[in-house]
């Protein structure tokens, strides 16, 4: 019902509506003139400013990056030997969890050792002078082969037991 008033109202005063949304009074054509034309800047020295500050940050950043990159790339070489030395770890770890459902503890704190010792040399080898670079190098291998020697003597150990809990439990 009350719908219909307000069409009925609209469609009688539809012309004054209209005519009020329009802008009866012109003020539309005052406002544009008021409004100043565009100019093009003519301050090419600004422009250039501007373009000379943007390469000069870009190629600060470009120079930053790489040093940053080279500072913390470890050469071809050793990134493939510790990619082995990690996917025999993980290989291992695999195996013996598998078996149990977790390590014994003080088992569990010498790995961790051995891990947060490994974390310290490679963070510390690009910060390293030249001449203790290859010891450094020399201790990171030393650290994942003991890692590895002690997962492959826990998985020897634990197929041992199980051997004789099998050989126990046949001869019973």
């Amino acid at each position: 019902m009350k719908m219909d008033e307000l069409e009925q109202l609209i469609n009688q005063h539809r012309d004054q509506l209209q005519y009020r949304f329009e802008g009866m009074d012109g003020s539309w054509s005052v406002i544009q003139q008021q409004l100043k034309p565009d100019k093009p800047s003519h301050n090419w020295v600004k422009n250039l400013g501007g373009i000379a500050a943007a390469i000069a940050l870009g190629l600060m950043a470009v120079w930053g990056y790489t040093q940053y990159n080279n500072r913390f790339m470890l050469s071809a070489e050793l990134t493939a030997s510790i990619n082995y030395y990690e996917e025999t770890e993980n290989q291992l770890l695999r195996n013996i969890l598998q078996n149990t459902d977790k390590l014994d503890p003080i088992i569990q704190g010498d790995l961790d050792e051995i891990e947060a010792t490994r974390i310290n040399l490679i963070q510390g080898l690009p910060f390293a002078p030249a001449d203790q670079k290859e010891r450094i190098i020399n201790s990171l291998v030393q650290s994942y082969e003991l890692k590895i020697e002690m997962l492959k003597e826990l998985l020897i150990s634990d197929q041992l037991e199980k051997s004789f809990a099998h050989e126990d439990a046949h001869n019973l």
